[in-house]
């Protein structure tokens, strides 16, 4: 109630001084607003409401969040009902030897508790499948992210769960104990089908064809604790068996590929945390190559209104994330009050931008923060032919038989 009032006395204090014309001049200024920005990025018209609506917009205080989400406001007796704990994990490094980053509790959570619950989008494995346009290099077949999805060995059914901090959850074992009785790397959770009333468990009933033409899903996956976790204590699923064996294959077979000329993505790294260097021309690569498998990007709008002067575009300033390859033809440089401070000079580049196929375009004035290193197509080590791919497995218990391939 208290709430409802504050909102209220805020809608008052928004209308009561606007007259017809105020309302009419917000409104033109509003739709200004949609105009400039949508021309940015398109996808912003999917989050702002539309002019006509502003008027909704002001009732919930200027929040587009809260027009978006009308009931995002709700109170700690409907949460304690209805919502889920998502702050019972964080990341963090993995107690498991090269395991990478882990998942670890954030506060004790007893026997039986719910560790997490997770949505998943139901997708079937040849949606992941690499597209073979690579000449120069035998690719994996399968993309990276079959490697977070939940699946079968007897469906081709997969769930990619979408939710805080569930993609770090590792495999633990299933045999090892120590005097304690809580080995460090033993499993101390476990998947089931969500319990929740918003889990809808009649998918569960559909065919295999079915699910794969849902165009979305409703399936919801708990993470639920088989023992004791303290606070601190890293969170480990099993994997299952199918993993278990295509991992031990996969560890035999690594040593075959290990010694191949894979590509270094520390020689990547360093290019783009070193923004002070000077980038060389297409001319000096010539006879001083930045590594192969790296290629210069540039910050390019093609919805941007540059000042085009003989078919040469001036750079702007954008706030867009569009990146496309560049060639650098030239640079000039200048100094400015900083540069003279700190004893650098400051460049500007002339940079061909390719957009696709057909369309293309040449920048001037690009500054350095406007140029990255970007890995060449099918270059990354992620796609090596000999990387690991294999789904996390769920228990036979899980898949229904309508599910498994026939």
């Amino acid at each position: 109630q208290r709430l409802e009032k504050s909102l209220q006395q805020k809608e008052n204090q928004l209308l009561s001084p606007m007259k017809k014309d105020d309302l009419k001049l917000l409104n033109n200024k509003y739709q200004l607003l949609l105009d400039e920005s949508t021309k940015e990025d398109p996808k912003i018209a999917y989050v702002l409401p539309p002019v006509d609506q502003i008027h909704n917009l002001i009732d919930v205080g200027l929040s587009t969040a809260r027009y978006s989400v009308p009931n995002s406001l709700q109170s700690t007796s409907w949460l304690d009902a209805h919502g889920f704990c998502m702050d019972n994990m964080r990341m963090g490094r993995s107690t498991i030897p090269q395991a990478g980053m882990g998942a670890f509790a954030v506060r004790s959570m007893p026997e039986g508790s719910i560790v997490a619950t997770t949505p998943v989008v139901t997708l079937y494995q040849d949606l992941l499948k690499v597209a073979k346009e690579s000449k120069n290099r035998d690719v994996n077949d399968l993309q990276l992210l079959i490697n977070y999805c939940f699946g079968h060995p007897n469906t081709t059914l997969l769930m990619f769960p979408y939710s805080s901090t569930i993609h770090f959850i590792n495999h633990g074992a299933t045999n090892t104990n120590d005097q304690a009785g809580n080995d460090s790397t033993s499993t101390n959770a476990m998947l089931r089908w969500s319990h929740s009333e918003y889990h809808a468990s009649e998918l569960l009933e559909k065919s295999l064809q079915e699910m794969q033409e849902l165009q979305k899903t409703g399936l919801m996956i708990d993470i639920v604790a088989t023992r004791n976790i303290s606070i601190g204590e890293e969170i480990l699923i099993d994997y299952g068996n199918d993993w278990v064996e295509k991992w031990d294959e996969h560890l035999v077979h690594w040593e075959e590929c290990s010694n191949d000329n894979v590509p270094s993505p520390s020689a990547l790294m360093r290019l783009n945390n070193d923004q002070s260097s000077i980038l060389r021309t297409r001319s000096e690569q010539n006879s001083m190559p930045y590594p192969s498998h790296v290629q210069t990007v540039c910050y390019f709008s093609k919805h941007h209104d540059y000042d085009d002067s003989e078919g040469i575009l001036r750079w702007q300033f954008t706030t867009t994330t569009e990146m496309y390859p560049c060639s650098i033809l030239a640079r000039e440089s200048f100094r400015n009050d900083q540069s003279q401070l700190d004893k650098s000079d400051t460049h500007l580049y002339m940079v061909h931008v390719i957009i696709d196929d057909s369309t293309d375009a040449y920048v001037v004035n690009v500054p350095r923060y406007g140029i990255f290193f970007a890995e060449k197509a099918y270059q990354s080590n992620q796609l090596l032919k000999c990387g690991f791919r294999r789904f996390i497995s769920l228990a036979d218990d899980m898949v229904p038989e309508s599910w498994k391939k026939q």
